[in-house]
C-alpha cells in the first residue's frame, strides 16, 4: 500500500537521524572507532569512512593464542565500560524502550510463548523454558536495572578487530541502541562468542559480573523471540537465525565457564585422568573417573569383536546370506 510505503519511509528516516545523533555523543566517549555517518537530505542514505579491521566470528577467535583472546575481550570490556557510563543528560534523544525490569512483562511472554509456541514443542522443551523464567517469576533472580545506554546489537559482524593483535577496532550498527538493561549487551555476547568469552571480558571488569545472571536468562530468550517470530509470520529465517551460536551458556546458578582456570591439556572429556588428578574441586573427596574400556577384546591394537554362537543366529535365506 502506498500510505504504508510512505509511513515506513517516514520511520526509517526519523531513526536514522536518531542514530546520526546518538553516534555523535558516543563518539566523544569511548575510544573505539564508530562510524561518522555523512547524511544527504536529497537521496536519503548515509555514508561513513570504512572502519579498519574485519568481524571477528566465533570460531575465528577460538582459533587465535590465548593471549590474543583476552586482549579482545579486554578491549570489548573496555568499550562497554565507557557506553554505559555516558551519563543521562548528555543530549541523547532516544524513545523509550519497553521496561523490562520486573517480573510483570516477563510472565506475560510466557503466557504468550506458552499460548503460541508450546502447540509446536516437545515434553522436554516446554520443561526448558519452564525452568528457565521459574527464577525470574519467583523473585530469585532480580531483574530490577537502573538504565544506561546500550548498544543491543553486539553481534560479530558488528565488531570489527584486527586478527593479529586482537585489538577491537570498531564498533558498527547502532540502530537497535537505546537506554536499557546493560545485561542485554553481555547476553549478546553470550549468544554470539559463549559464556567462556564472557568470563574473559568479566575479569578484566569485575564490576558487571552481577550482571551475569540476567545476562544468561536474556542470552536464552532471545532464541524463543526468534522462534516466535518464525511461528508467527512462517519465516523459516527466523528459526535459523541461531544456527552457528555458542552453545556453552549455562543454567540459573550454574558454575560460571571460566577458560582462564582450565589447564591446557587438550584432553577431551571422555578422557581418563592421570593417576592423583581430580576432576571436582569440591570439599568432599571426589570419585575417580571410570577409566573407558572397549566392549570385546583388543588384538594389536584393533578391537575383536566376539562372535555370537552360529546356533544363536536366525536362520536367513540364502538369498539374503549371499547379498549380506
Amino acid at each position: 500500500m502506498p500510505g504504508s510505503t510512505a509511513f515506513h519511509a517516514r520511520t526509517s528516516r526519523a531513526r536514522l537521524a536518531e542514530e546520526v545523533r546518538l553516534l555523535a555523543v558516543v563518539r566523544h566517549n569511548v575510544n573505539v572507532p564508530v562510524p561518522a555517518f555523512e547524511t544527504d537530505e536529497i537521496l536519503d542514505f548515509v555514508a561513513y569512512r570504512l572502519l579498519p579491521g574485519r568481524p571477528l566470528y566465533r570460531h575465528d577467535l577460538l582459533r587465535l593464542p590465548h593471549q590474543v583472546q583476552n586482549q579482545f575481550a579486554a578491549e570489548v570490556a573496555a568499550f562497554l565500560e565507557q557506553l554505559h557510563a555516558i551519563p543521562t543528560t548528555d543530549p541523547v534523544d532516544l524513545p523509550p524502550r519497553p521496561a523490562l525490569n520486573s517480573a510483570s512483562p516477563w510472565q506475560e511472554r510466557l503466557e504468550v510463548l506458552r499460548a503460541e509456541m508450546y502447540p509446536y514443542l516437545w515434553a522436554d522443551q516446554h520443561a526448558y523454558i519452564e525452568d528457565l523464567f521459574a527464577p525470574v517469576l519467583d523473585g530469585r533472580l532480580d531483574m530490577a536495572y537502573t538504565p544506561v545506554l546500550i548498544h543491543n546489537d553486539l553481534a560479530p559482524y558488528h565488531l570489527l578487530a584486527d586478527p593479529v593483535t586482537g585489538t577491537l577496532t570498531g564498533v558498527l550498527d547502532f540502530g537497535e541502541a537505546g537506554w536499557g538493561d546493560p545485561a542485554a549487551d553481555y547476553a549478546a555476547l553470550i549468544s554470539s562468542y559463549g559464556e567462556s568469552f564472557v568470563n574473559r571480558v568479566l575479569a578484566t571488569t569485575p564490576d558487571a559480573a552481577p550482571l551475569l545472571e540476567r545476562a544468561r536468562f536474556r542470552a536464552a530468550y532471545v532464541e524463543l523471540e526468534w522462534a516466535l517470530k518464525g511461528v508467527r509470520t512462517a519465516d523459516p529465517s527466523w528459526y535459523l537465525v541461531h544456527l552457528g551460536r555458542a552453545r556453552d551458556a549455562q543454567p540459573f546458578r550454574a558454575a560460571s565457564v571460566n577458560t582462564l582456570a582450565l589447564p591446557p591439556t587438550g584432553r577431551g572429556f571422555l578422557s581418563p585422568l592421570p593417576r592423583g588428578e581430580e576432576m571436582h574441586s569440591s570439599a568432599a573427596a571426589p570419585e575417580r573417573a571410570p577409566r573407558l574400556r572397549p566392549q570385546g577384546r583388543w588384538r594389536a591394537g584393533r578391537p575383536v569383536r566376539r562372535r555370537a554362537a552360529r546356533r544363536d543366529r536366525p536362520a536367513w535365506p540364502a538369498c539374503c546370506r549371499r547379498s549380506c
